[in-house]
This record gives structure tokens, C-alpha cells and sequence, in this order.
């Protein structure tokens, strides 16, 4: 069976802040993103719209999140480069992405899958939870704006033909997703490091 802690807070924000490295690098860009280009964007996000399978095993959100309420925009930094091949990067820092560009619309996909072998020997079952991260980014000159989903779903299957005992959750494990809205400018001539700088004079 999953715990109770699995699903008992909405999963966690793909976005965090920036920080790459000890070393510093200039950046900056114009025109389309060419072969060893690096965009650095400042952007705010949105609360996150979470579904009630996040909240799994409650069926539905506690109280206190229910009534809560924000305008406040999480403050964030992203950077998107090209490698040289046909994808392109998303960055935060944390994870990165890999995705495709069209006509100034990005699209990054990402997915993971953790398995957990159930059974006194890890031989009756297998429980697998399979994350897939979304990002679709549209740039307008030094603008961007875009989407953040993160879609969890939970799947058990027996490895034995005649199991005994309950080892799957029942009922299943409910999908888990995660959506934010952000929007942001394009940052000129920065450094990366722990933190962002802006250049010294000189």
C-alpha cells in the first residue's frame, strides 16, 4: 500500500530558483535562439490549480487548504539554451527539460518513473507512480509566457499469478495533476552563479 504521506501534499513545483554553478557566465541574446545560446527569463507564477488525487488518500482537500487564497505570484528564473542538436533545453536550476521549438512556441516534456516492489521479498507486486512534466513557452520579442503541468498516475501490477493478501491499493491510487500559468521578460547581460548578478563596470 502507498502511505499516507505519498499523495498527503500536492506534489512539488517544477520551477525553483536559479542556481547554476559557481562560475560566472555572461549571457545574452537577439533574434532566434542559434547553437550555444542561452535566453535567461524572469517570470511570475501562479498558484498552482491542483486535482483531489494529489491529496490521495483523502478524497478531497483538507479544509484549510479549500479555504485558502492567493494573488501573490511566485517569483522565478528560467533559462532555455541550444545545444547544438535539434532539441532544445529548459533550465531552472534544478531539472532540465528537453523540447522542441516552432515559430517561437517551446514545447518540453519530461518523465520518470519510480517503482516500488511490494511483498516480503518484493516478489508479489510492483507499484509504479510515473511523473510526466509539461512546459509550453510562447516568446513575443522580450516577453514569454507559459504553462506548467505535472501529471502523476499510479499503476500496481501483480508479479505472481495467485497473490495472497492485499497488496495493490484499493480502489487505485486516483491521477494527481498540477497546473500553473506564468509569465515573464527577457533578462540582458546577466551572470549565473549561485545567484544572478548583473555585470560589474569594467
Amino acid at each position: 500500500m502507498l502511505s499516507s504521506s505519498t499523495r498527503s501534499e500536492p506534489i512539488k513545483r517544477l520551477f525553483h530558483p536559479l542556481a547554476i554553478g559557481s562560475v560566472a557566465i555572461f549571457l545574452g541574446a537577439c533574434g532566434g535562439i542559434e547553437a550555444g545560446d542561452y535566453w535567461v527569463y524572469r517570470v511570475g507564477e501562479t498558484a498552482a490549480a491542483v486535482t483531489d488525487g494529489c491529496y490521495y488518500p483523502e478524497t478531497s482537500p483538507p479544509q484549510n487548504v479549500v479555504s485558502d487564497s492567493t494573488t501573490v505570484l511566485n517569483s522565478l528564473t528560467v533559462v532555455v539554451y541550444h545545444t547544438g542538436d535539434s532539441s532544445r533545453v529548459f533550465d531552472n536550476g534544478l531539472v532540465s527539460l528537453r523540447g522542441k521549438e516552432t515559430d517561437g512556441k517551446f514545447s518540453f516534456t519530461g518523465r520518470s518513473d519510480d517503482a516500488t516492489f511490494l511483498g516480503d521479498d518484493g516478489e508479489v507486486a510492483v507499484l509504479t507512480a510515473t511523473t510526466m512534466h509539461t512546459i509550453d513557452m510562447t516568446i513575443d520579442g522580450r516577453t514569454v509566457t507559459g504553462s506548467t503541468s505535472e501529471l502523476v498516475t499510479t499503476k500496481c501490477e501483480f508479479l505472481t499469478p495467485t497473490p495472497a493478501g492485499e497488496f495493490c491499493p484499493n480502489p487505485p491510487v486516483p491521477d494527481c495533476q498540477r497546473d500553473t500559468q506564468w509569465f515573464g521578460v527577457q533578462l540582458d547581460d546577466v551572470r549565473l552563479s549561485e545567484h544572478l548578478e548583473e555585470p560589474k563596470a569594467g
